[in-house]
């Protein structure tokens, strides 16, 4: 479930589906130096995850050559830690979800990631599920 939780953030930065950040996929009206800005914008803010990928890869690799389970779950966990801090560093980078979600605009002040949590949480419980 951690995994699916740091996939979802994942996508989320990366702008699909576009709730706090437009999908920036290049397209025939932009220049190559608008594509390559919106790129390394979203490599700045990748960088939050590597602390949490390399601590994922250590803890398989410590509960494949160990066979202690414990460590599954400590990647596992690294996984969601990696996701919530996905999910600080685009609160920090927009504010809140774009203005299309007008729907929500009413609980947004007060909690500006609710689109957020409620998406990924949901991804959770669908991987559970299904």
């Amino acid at each position: 479930m951690g995994f699916v939780y740091l996939a979802a953030t994942l996508f989320l930065l990366g702008g699909m589906p576009p709730f706090y950040r437009r999908n920036k996929g290049p397209n025939n009206s932009q220049t190559y130096q608008k594509i390559i800005a919106d790129e390394e914008e979203l490599e700045r803010s990748v960088k939050a995850v590597w602390p949490s990928i390399f601590g994922v890869i250590i803890m398989v690799m410590l509960a494949a050559l160990t066979k202690i389970e414990i460590f599954a779950a400590l990647a596992g966990g690294a996984a969601i830690w990696g996701g919530i801090r996905v999910r600080q560093s685009l609160l920090k980078e927009t504010g809140g979800p774009l203005p299309w979600l007008s729907f929500v605009k009413k609980w947004t002040p007060k909690w500006p990631m609710l689109v957020f949590d409620i998406w990924t949480a949901s991804l959770c419980l669908a991987s559970i599920f299904l």
